[in-house]
């Protein structure tokens, strides 16, 4: 490839075998998330990809519910299924159970005022204002930079998970990447 070309991956194309990945999760990871990232840790766990989880436990989210009338008023919210991981563990967090969700290869905590600003300059760096026409409104404010989640150590565990993937960069534990085409 030419260097700065662009080019997208076909189906079946990509390989990422040898990359680490780094998956941030917690509290506010529910459901498909929980599935992706309960599906990642179990395939890191056995040696098949290179992957750490970091942050907290996710929410335990792991159900599908169906809602169904029952009369004019009335609604009935039935579970009809439920997630399972790779190892038949489920998410869904149960009444009086004391395992649920996704746990962390590493546990970062953040204070819940971290926590707050951390997506409060996300939301800010991301939504954009426009008019009626819903054209973008340009320099009616100076939107955040998202750099300061890290530069200003607001997201602890961003932060750690970049630490983490620089650390495998430098010691040479990294693969190449491959689009085919």
């Amino acid at each position: 490839t030419v260097p700065g070309e662009v080019r997208s991956a076909k189906r079946d194309g990509l390989l990422l075998k040898g990359i680490p990945v780094a998956v941030l999760i917690n509290e506010g990871s529910a459901s498909a998330s929980e599935i992706v990232s309960g599906a990642i840790r179990h395939y890191a766990d056995k040696g098949v990809i290179d992957a750490i989880l970091i942050g907290e436990r996710s929410f335990g989210k792991g159900s599908v519910q169906n809602v169904w009338p029952l009369s004019p008023n009335t609604m009935m919210k039935l579970t009809t299924q439920y997630y399972y991981l790779p190892d038949g563990n489920t998410i869904h967090r149960r009444p009086g159970e004391s395992q649920w969700g996704v746990d962390p290869h590493l546990t970062v905590q953040m204070l819940p005022e971290q926590v707050s600003e951390a997506l409060r300059l996300r939301q800010d760096a991301d939504v954009v204002a426009i008019d009626e026409k819903s054209q973008v409104v340009e320099g009616t404010e100076k939107r955040p930079e998202p750099e300061k989640l890290i530069t200003d150590s607001i997201d602890l565990q961003l932060q750690t998970a970049l630490v983490i993937l620089q650390t495998k960069t430098v010691a040479g534990e990294t693969g190449q990447a491959r689009v085919n085409n």
